[in-house]
């Protein structure tokens, strides 16, 4: 699985709360419930997954189907999404990749 120091619950940006972060890897899991397939809960979502790539964090949602599921296929979107973090270019916030 995935190794490393996490917090669980960690404000981001003094505005939203991650239910799980890697910092070294500047990794958030997100588990979305079903309070997340109403209209005003998916629009705080897109909210929040621009604001933490604004500040170059990679963001993971799992559904509850994924937790409850197939552990395999789990295992995979976690480990997919730990290669995304641990493959994209770091930015330095505010500014341009040429600077």
């Amino acid at each position: 699985m995935l190794r490393g120091k996490f917090r669980r619950q960690y404000a981001i940006s003094g505005k939203w709360i991650v239910d799980f972060y890697f910092p070294d890897m500047r990794l958030a899991i997100e588990v979305d419930g079903s309070v997340h397939h109403t209209a005003q809960q998916k629009k705080k979502d897109r909210q929040k997954d621009e604001d933490c790539a604004r500040f170059d964090i990679t963001m993971l949602r799992i559904n509850n189907r994924e937790i409850y599921g197939d552990e395999c296929k789990l295992i995979e979107k976690l480990r997919l999404g730990w290669r995304t973090a641990l493959n994209r270019n770091n930015q330095i916030i505010g500014m341009d990749a040429g600077e």
